[in-house]
């Protein structure tokens, strides 16, 4: 899919730091999460969700798992079981 996403590709010094995404398990928020993270920008996906579905099937299993993560009920952000 990287060919989809190489038009996009933006430039990571635009950002001090990681982008939090919410809605990452949708389809917006999937692509983004790709983008960004083909971009070499850190990214800290979230959702109600507790699987990646979406992102894996655009970004890769490997990749989706690094960045999706979940909010917990007390703020925290833990990887998906």
């Amino acid at each position: 899919m990287d060919f989809v996403t190489d038009p996009f590709l933006i430039d990571k010094q635009q950002f001090s730091g990681p982008v939090l995404v919410t809605g990452a398990g949708g389809c917006t928020g999937a692509w983004t999460c790709a983008i960004l993270s083909r971009s070499g920008v850190p990214v800290i996906a979230s959702d109600l969700t507790k699987r990646p579905t979406r992102a894996s099937m655009i970004m890769g299993a490997e990749a989706a798992y690094r960045a999706f993560t979940r909010l917990h009920d007390d703020g925290n952000l833990q990887a998906p079981a």
